[in-house]
């Protein structure tokens, strides 16, 4: 079966409730049989310029160690995981070259906290056999409540409520 490559990037600097957003998210992708790699670009805010433009792997991972959260450096023994270490927070452009130095395929660009349910695989199916060099599809978000964890499912966060995240339309 042909299968997506899932590229995203972030901070690794962002707060642990963002971080821990961002892991739930990547963990869930990965139990996706449609996503064949997950590709991290990272910003680690590293204090050397020739750190910057590599991927982590078991041969350099202790250069980067000190840098990486654990959650990061766990996703690593994933074999569809592979982290890329970027120096700012890069454009569309940037990604897209990223993307073109792999041949033959498919992409999923998202946010880091977004991820395809299980359940919903049918819908991303669709989407595999698309001849992507005619076609581009734009997904919306939206949450499913029975996937989110408290305080998220509530609406009520450090004692605010935030309706949208139930889908209440303000």
């Amino acid at each position: 079966m042909e299968k997506f490559y899932f590229i995203t990037t972030f901070c690794n600097f962002n707060s642990d409730k963002t971080n821990k957003e961002i892991i739930y998210s990547i963990n869930e992708n990965l139990k996706n049989e449609l996503i064949g790699k997950l590709f991290l670009l990272i910003d680690l805010g590293l204090p050397d310029e020739n750190m910057y433009e590599k991927f982590i792997d078991s041969s350099n991972l202790s250069e980067y160690q000190k840098y990486l959260n654990k959650e990061f450096i766990d996703l690593l023994q994933n074999e569809k995981v592979n982290i890329y270490i970027i120096k700012t927070r890069p454009t569309y452009k940037y990604i897209f070259n990223f993307c073109n130095n792999f041949c033959n395929v498919k992409w999923i660009l998202s946010n880091a906290d977004i991820n395809f349910p299980i359940w919903n695989m049918d819908r991303l199916k669709l989407l595999i056999n698309k001849d992507f060099s005619k076609e581009a599809f734009v997904l919306t978000r939206y949450n499913i409540l029975e996937d989110l964890d408290e305080p998220w499912k509530s609406g009520k966060i450090d004692g605010k409520y935030y309706p949208w995240l139930n889908g209440i339309e303000i």
